[in-house]
């Protein structure tokens, strides 16, 4: 080859081998940069589910919304099911316009629904009523009204797979929103002294998620330990997390791309300098 393959392009073909020789009948595939141009868009998907779109990934995908929405609607082809989540409005006549274009069904989560969603710092619940039918009262596994939002959209498209003769009963529905595990998305871990809250919050819009959850359940000031890589949006977390903080204890990760704890701490003190900002050059400590 005269361009080596990237790690992601190489597992991802590994995956592609794997799901074959497990003679596996539906596969969930995640793309991992955007969406056109994915490793993962070699498929023909039978469904498709576009989230709520946020700026990450700037210098591979754009600098906005409209722009990597164009590049996640990449993934859209013909005879496609596809369900958009919580978006702007303009995302949505994108991703129309994607649909009619290439003959797609297109679902817009929010139409035709009820919603009701409770959060607790024990468990987030939703009770969704949709076109097909209605769930009540379920508990999900991922915590978070935005994990909410992303259930309804989860729900929608695979009420939507009967458009393709597949059919997901209730209970599996339920099932899979109930016993999902994601690790590192809101997940309360048990520690001697009582318990920690892990968060992958990697641009300002998961901060932002972070942020009101926390909010939510807790409403006082928290201690925060974060590591950010150098090529997110640092001053852009920072500036939505630092209000909830009564100190940041900043620290780095063991890979090159990663902000050294000095320098992270420097940003903190520059974006809020009323927060006490904590060094920390090993996780581990």
């Amino acid at each position: 080859l005269e361009v080596s393959p990237t790690f992601f392009e190489v597992t991802t073909a590994a995956a592609f081998v794997a799901f074959r020789r497990a003679e596996v009948e539906l596969a969930v595939l995640e793309v991992g940069l955007g969406g056109r141009f994915d490793a993962t868009n070699v498929t023909q998907p039978i469904g498709v589910a576009i989230t709520t779109i946020a700026l990450d990934h700037e210098a591979q995908l754009g600098k906005s919304i409209s722009e990597i929405a164009y590049e996640k609607v990449g993934v859209i082809k013909p005879n496609t099911v596809v369900v958009l989540g919580q978006n702007a409005p303009e995302i949505h006549n994108l991703v129309a316009a994607t649909c009619r274009e290439h003959d797609a069904k297109f679902i817009d989560s929010r139409q035709g629904i009820s919603v009701s969603v409770h959060c607790t710092s024990d468990a987030t619940q939703l009770s969704l009523g949709t076109p097909v039918r209605h769930y009540n009262q379920v508990d999900l596994a991922l915590q978070g009204r935005h994990q909410a939002v992303n259930a309804i959209t989860t729900v929608r498209l695979l009420e939507g797979l009967t458009h393709q003769g597949i059919e997901v009963s209730e209970s599996a529905i339920i099932s899979g929103l109930t016993d999902v595990t994601w690790r590192g998305r809101l997940e309360w871990i048990k520690v001697p002294s009582g318990r920690v809250l892990l968060d992958a919050a990697h641009n300002p819009a998961a901060a932002k998620a972070l942020a009101e959850y926390l909010t939510e359940i807790r409403g006082a000031p928290v201690s925060f330990v974060l590591a950010v890589m150098r090529d997110k949006d640092i001053a852009g977390i920072i500036d939505v997390l630092a209000p909830l903080a009564n100190r940041i204890v900043c620290t780095t990760m063991s890979t090159d791309r990663a902000v050294s704890a000095s320098t992270l701490a420097a940003c903190v003190r520059d974006r809020s300098p009323k927060t006490n900002a904590i060094i920390e050059s090993d996780p581990q400590a």
